[in-house]
């Protein structure tokens, strides 16, 4: 998000604070979506509802672009509003696709101008389930650090150190008895909870350079059927495995990342399901977090099931 920093009195009125002035900016603008997964159906979609009121001093444009997509279709591409002081509007933009192809998901940009002047700008997601009401994944078996083959940070982002890809996932052992050659000695899996959902690698491992990690947890399902997650990066490097086969969609880096988060389908089998990340950094600041679509309560999550 950007919002331009302006003193009181250049643009709008002095006697309103600048916190004011930006809070009162966003809320010009309120965007609501309702998107609707037809499993059942060949295709989905649904419509992004958008209602304005200009409650300042000066003449409001606002500018919202859904971005080119292959598997979304949108109607209209863009919508642009011009509002003088005390005028409201509504607009909406529906959206579709096809139910087999819904990833990545659709993306639009917008922007406001005050007096002729762009004050704020955001990009944003059109989500199948509020991030909020996703299931967060607390409990994780834990296995670290490896060592990565390089010691400086790469000149490109895009490019992955060797060893990081072709590493044999390590073999989860549910008694948590087995022991590995780490980066810095003998490691074993260790349990992990945290309530927030955020796994914080720095301090589990006492903030390591140069290293990788794995995390596992296992998801439950009563039948075989893809769900929604999605995965935030805190890392430079990270992989993601369902039963052993990699989701290719969900890496980083990777061309999907959305602000480092990630948006995949989780295809499950009935049964437990081995869930699997693979998580690398090189400096400091590392972390992940996983959620899942849990809306119906179908679903069981254990770091180690009985």
């Amino acid at each position: 998000i950007n919002v331009a920093i302006v003193e009181p009195g250049s643009i709008f009125p002095a006697d309103l604070s600048t916190a004011e002035f930006k809070a009162r900016l966003r809320e010009l603008v309120t965007i609501q979506s309702h998107l609707k997964i037809e499993l059942e159906h060949s295709s989905s979609g649904g419509k992004l509802e958008i209602a304005l009121k200009n409650d300042l001093e000066k003449e409001v444009d606002v500018d919202l672009v859904f971005r080119a997509s292959q598997n979304w279709q949108t109607a209209p591409h863009q919508l642009a509003f011009t509002l003088k002081p005390g005028q409201d509007a509504t607009g909406s933009v529906v959206f579709s696709a096809s139910t087999e192809a819904l990833l990545p998901l659709p993306i639009y940009d917008y922007s406001v101008l005050y007096g002729g002047e762009q004050l704020y700008r955001r990009t944003e997601m059109v989500y199948p389930i509020e991030p909020s009401k996703m299931q967060k994944i607390t409990d994780w078996m834990l296995l670290g650090t490896f060592g990565l083959d390089v010691s400086e940070e790469l000149v490109a982002s895009d490019i992955v150190p060797s060893n990081f890809i072709v590493d044999p996932l390590p073999i989860y052992d549910k008694s948590a008895n087995k022991t590995y050659q780490g980066k810095h000695g003998n490691i074993q899996w260790q349990a992990h909870h945290v309530e927030s959902g955020s796994v914080n690698l720095d301090a589990v491992f006492e903030k390591p350079e140069w290293a990788s990690a794995y995390g596992v947890t296992h998801i439950k399902s009563p039948d075989a059927r893809k769900v929604f997650a999605e995965i935030r990066w805190g890392s430079n490097l990270g992989r993601l495995f369902v039963n052993g086969v990699e989701l290719t969609t969900a890496a980083r880096p990777g061309e999907h990342l959305f602000y480092g988060r990630v948006y995949i389908e989780l295809p499950l089998e009935a049964g437990w399901n081995t869930i699997t990340i693979h998580s690398g950094d090189y400096t400091g600041g590392w972390s992940y977090q996983m959620a899942v679509d849990n809306t119906t309560n179908a679903l069981q999550f254990s770091a180690n099931p009985d």
